[in-house]
């Protein structure tokens, strides 16, 4: 929200204000309960959260410079740029040899397969419906997947032995709430870019 009324000139609503304020201060309660666990220093928090910040700034100058690019090419165009940036450390830091073939088969072939299950499905599919959702509902819409991560951290964690406590079970009920109140009548709008929005950003 706060990058997008300078950068879009999109105001949210009131609902969407008291949504998105309320499901962060419910996200801080989940991690108050982890920080008196675990000793988390404030510079990991601050790099932890400069991953969405990211996103988020992304986010926007796609929305602005990309609305009108199908999101197959768009999304295919990103994974391309990220392969030939991870391609070579990859080679260059890491060997499939050193994997130790077992039932699955030998290492190159579980290496192929293991990349087309990740790449394909798990990131290249979920980049394209995330860039999809991005140009038709808007950068507000597609950000409020980060609300859900946490959720499902927690979820893993609660399946690996982790003890979750009955304020985080509260406050993930009220993340739910919280985004399902964000997007209530978002489905089926179109987030539009102001005309004088399309060629800059501030």
């Amino acid at each position: 929200i706060i990058a997008s009324v300078p950068m879009l000139g999109i105001y949210p609503t009131t609902r969407q204000l008291i949504g998105v304020v309320i499901g962060l201060v419910l996200m801080g309660l989940i991690y108050w309960e982890r920080f008196n666990v675990h000793d988390v220093r404030l510079s990991h928090l601050l790099m932890a959260a400069s991953v969405p910040a990211c996103y988020c700034l992304a986010n926007i100058y796609l929305k602005i410079k990309f609305s009108n690019v199908p999101a197959l090419p768009l999304a295919f165009g990103a994974m391309v740029i990220a392969a030939f940036v991870l391609l070579p450390p990859s080679l260059s830091l890491e060997s499939i040899e050193t994997i130790e073939p077992d039932a699955t088969g030998n290492p190159m072939e579980v290496a192929v397969v293991s990349l087309l299950a990740l790449g394909v499905l798990g990131t290249g599919l979920a980049t394209f419906m995330f860039y999809k959702l991005l140009q038709n509902h808007g950068p507000l819409f597609a950000s409020m997947v980060t609300y859900i991560v946490p959720i499902i951290a927690l979820f893993w964690g609660w399946l690996d032995g982790e003890d979750v406590t009955l304020l985080q079970g509260v406050g993930l009920i009220g993340i739910l709430v919280m985004v399902a109140i964000v997007q209530f009548g978002a489905i089926g709008q179109r987030a539009e870019i102001p005309l004088d929005k399309t060629d800059k950003i501030l």
